[in-house]
């Protein structure tokens, strides 16, 4: 995926290459520059991860998906503890994300070779 990153007048033309590697990094770098003590992040990592699990097998649509996320994050106030639950969420949903896509592709492949070979 290309990302064109236009922050800077100097660097209109600047690629960045976003891949699953750099953005797990990301979210493990900014839950750890947050001030939170090293307890309430662990609470708010399990909170995330319970609410992705929920969220995952219920929501419907992407519609629904986010009304549910929505309705999790909305009591959420503390800005720290907000980055980090986000963090955690969208990891969840990148790793849940790219194992369906996986599957998919391995199905694919499956069903052509199986087409293939007979």
């Amino acid at each position: 995926m290309k990302m064109n990153l236009k922050a800077d007048p100097l660097y209109t033309n600047f690629k960045h290459d976003v891949t699953p590697e750099g953005l797990a990094l990301a979210f493990r770098w900014i839950p750890d520059a947050t001030g939170l003590n090293e307890v309430e992040r662990e609470l708010l990592v399990l909170k995330a991860r319970e609410d992705m699990e929920d969220i995952w097998p219920r929501a419907k649509d992407q519609r629904e998906a986010m009304a549910l996320f929505q309705e999790r994050a909305r009591n959420i106030r503390d800005p720290d503890k907000l980055k980090v639950y986000l963090c955690e969420f969208l990891l969840g949903l990148a790793i849940l994300a790219s194992t369906w896509v996986e599957g998919q592709e391995r199905a694919g492949m499956n069903a052509s070779a199986q087409r293939m070979f007979g």
